[in-house]
């Protein structure tokens, strides 16, 4: 039969459907979801590029910071999830959060979520 896998009760060829064809719900839920996120992403770069521009940083400024994002992305630079403890040097695995404990000396340290470093090959 082809592409026509079987007739409906009205005697008409029904099409083909294959196990792997997700339902049209599925996709409009996963684009309905898609869409939500970037409105939210939208929403964030507005507000952080009108905090910066309050703040006296220029758009020339901002445009060589993403510039600079995506050169670092370009050559493989990587967010590293340990870092050196500042008193003895010892690696700490780093958390979420902006301040850790060294688990060896128990100096607090302060890191940010885009702290980027070259990953050791």
């Amino acid at each position: 039969m082809g592409i026509w896998a079987e007739r409906n009760s009205k005697g008409s060829l029904l099409p083909k459907v294959e196990s792997h064809q997700f339902d049209a719900k599925v996709y409009a839920n996963r684009i309905n979801d898609l869409g939500s996120k970037v409105d939210a992403l939208e929403t964030i770069i507005k507000s952080l590029t009108t905090f910066l521009l309050e703040h006296n940083v220029t758009e020339d400024e901002m445009n060589d910071c993403v510039a600079e994002a995506l050169e670092q992305q370009k050559n493989k630079y990587k967010y590293v999830r340990y870092r050196n403890c500042d008193e003895c040097g010892k690696r700490m695995q780093e958390t979420k959060g902006v301040i850790i404990y060294c688990l060896y000396c128990g100096k607090v340290n302060y890191s940010h979520p885009y702290e980027v470093r070259k990953l050791e090959e």
